[in-house]
């Protein structure tokens, strides 16, 4: 009974990942023009089949989107801070990234980004189902860092999206410039620890009135 309950869940895993790689696909072609029967047809499933998982098309598309993008290993991550080791887990956050653009698929990516900006209904799906509820979560692990001295009172909103900006940008440019790069020959772990002290030697700074404080 465990077995065959086992091996239907795997079924159903797989089948919901067929689903996301289809759709992967048929959005990056079409946007949101992309209809329920292109990618039914292009999973190899039923039109029904898509609604058992998915309510409608914009929620795939924002499932999609957490799937390849912020990936569950990605979630998990950050869901360990502040515990353990905050170095580590941060240096493998930045790693994560950085593997990341790597994967074939991520030429895929801006252009699912860019209808999130276009398309008004699917925009607000996607900052109330999950990136407003990911940013506060990382504004509260900011709070709970440890830091030498008082805080200064810099704003945990501001300052995380200065370190996510810095990840995305960096991101964006060793994306762009590829082998030409002058950091082709660092690792992905190399420049994943470099960033990680870069940024945590800035969060720190913004909470030591001292240091902060000094030229």
């Amino acid at each position: 009974m465990e077995r065959k309950k086992a091996g239907r869940d795997r079924a159903t895993g797989d089948r919901r990942q067929r689903i996301l790689e289809a759709a992967l696909d048929v959005f990056c072609r079409k946007g949101c023009a992309a209809s329920i029967p292109e990618i039914a047809r292009k999973a190899n499933v039923a039109v029904g089949t898509i609604y058992l998982y998915f309510p409608g098309k914009r929620e795939l598309f924002v499932d999609v989107i957490r799937t390849f993008v912020l990936s569950p290993r990605f979630v998990a991550l950050v869901e360990r801070l502040p515990h353990g080791d905050e170095d580590a887990v941060l240096r493998n956050i930045i790693l994560d990234r950085l593997n990341l653009i790597d994967d074939p698929r991520y030429g895929k990516i801006p252009s699912l980004m860019g209808e999130v900006l276009r398309d008004d209904e699917l925009r607000a799906q996607w900052l109330e189902g999950f990136l407003r509820p990911m940013m506060q979560r990382i504004e509260e692990i900011y709070r709970r860092f440890p830091a030498p001295g008082r805080g200064r009172g810099w704003d945990p909103a501001l300052m995380i999206r200065l370190a996510g900006g810095l990840i995305i940008g960096f991101l964006i440019l060793r994306a762009a410039e590829g082998e030409s790069s002058p950091l082709s020959g660092l690792s992905c772990e190399r420049l994943a620890e470099e960033i990680a002290a870069f940024i945590r030697r800035g969060l720190d700074r913004s909470r030591d009135p001292e240091e902060g404080g000094q030229r």
